[in-house]
């Protein structure tokens, strides 16, 4: 396939695509060797500030928050509220649970009649 004029063109834009990624790279270059020279010339570490001294007292001041007792206790209120649960679910089912073996027995009833 001959090269036409749209492939020279094409050449043409590639290379200048070329051209300028080189030169972003090499602006690149250049800052990082400046910062790098000026970081040499600060002669090593900066100072960030000061040291503090402190003291503290060793004596205990605080409450001590029983943490092992509390989980016994929110274990125990766990336990009462899974109680209260499955009493509520057995009252709510009392009612539908009789209802339906009400109609077990009239179904049963309706059988027998229709025999």
């Amino acid at each position: 396939m001959p090269l036409s004029n749209l492939h020279k063109k094409k050449f043409k834009t590639n290379l200048a695509i070329l051209a300028a990624i080189l030169v972003f790279c090499l602006i690149v270059a250049m800052v990082t060797m400046i910062k790098i020279a000026k970081a040499q010339d600060m002669d090593g570490v900066i100072q960030c500030g000061e040291a503090v001294t402190g003291s503290i007292s060793t004596e205990s001041s605080a409450d001590f928050c029983d943490v092992y007792q509390r989980q016994l206790n929110y274990k125990d209120s766990a336990d009462q509220l899974r109680e209260e649960i499955t009493t509520r679910s057995e009252n709510f089912a009392a009612p539908r649970r009789a209802a339906y073996e009400q109609y077990q027995r009239d179904l049963e009833q309706v059988h027998k009649n229709i025999e």
